[in-house]
Parts: C-alpha cells; structure tokens; sequence
C-alpha cells in the first residue's frame, strides 16, 4: 500500500520528455533562453524536468532495471549535458546534487564499463571540438 500511494505522488507527465525537451542539445538549450529571456529560467525549467526525472529514476544503478537499457541510453547524454556541458556554457552550478537518486544514478552508471567508455569518448570529442573551434575562431581573427 505505500509504494502505491508514493507512486501516485509522481509528475504526471514523463519525466524524459520533459528532459529531453528542455535540454536536447546546446542549440535547443540556446533557443531556449532565447525564447524564455534568461539563462536563470532556462536553467530553471531544466531544473523541473531533473525532478520528474528523479521521481521515475531506478534504485538498481540503471535507468530502470538491474542492467544497461535504452532508458540510459537516452538519459546519459540529457544528464551529461545538465551535470556538465550547461553548467559550463552558462557558468552556473551543476544541479546534480539538489537530486539525490539521480546524483546516485550517475555516479552508478558511470561505473559501467560501456558507459564509462562512451562517456569518456564523447568528453574527449567535445573538448577537440572545442580547440578546433578556438583554433578557427583565432586563424579567422588575425
């Protein structure tokens, strides 16, 4: 009877949409503060779609389940970028301590081996692309 009546506390609409909606991509991101005027609602809007998120997290290590899914599939670039890249975009903090089974969840997933593969290759792309990008940006400047 509990874990009914603390499942029925859960947002009622999907917590991965609304992540995935808030923070697809650095562009959306931008479009996004454009379209809502500042980075503080922004930042605040992804900070709601965190918590339906972390109403709907696994307790297991895994999005759901005991094992690898497409649910961290899906998930692991949506919190990467919210725990690092915005953070680091929009100098602010990262929120990944205000969601505790979340902050747990990546903590956890980051110890699977795939994932910590593909979480350090895709840290590696980024910050290459980031220096080409300067190296660009310097060679159009001068």
């Amino acid at each position: 009877m509990a874990k009914k009546a603390a499942a029925s506390k859960k947002p009622t609409t999907g917590g991965s949409t609304q992540l995935i909606g808030a923070i697809a991509t650095v562009k959306q991101l931008q479009d996004f503060v454009k379209e809502h005027g500042t980075v503080d609602r922004a930042l605040a809007a992804v900070e709601t779609a965190l918590g339906y998120i972390e109403a709907y997290i696994g307790a297991d290590g895994y999005a759901v389940g005991d094992r690898l899914t497409w649910a961290d599939g899906a998930l692991l670039p949506q919190l990467m970028l919210a725990y690092e890249w915005a953070p680091a975009l929009f100098d602010s903090p990262s929120p990944l301590g205000k969601h505790p089974k979340l902050a747990a969840y990546w903590t956890a997933i980051g110890r699977d081996p795939i994932v910590a593969r593909l979480l350090e290759e895709t840290r590696e792309a980024v910050a290459q692309e980031q220096a080409n990008a300067r190296a660009l940006a310097r060679s159009r400047s001068g």
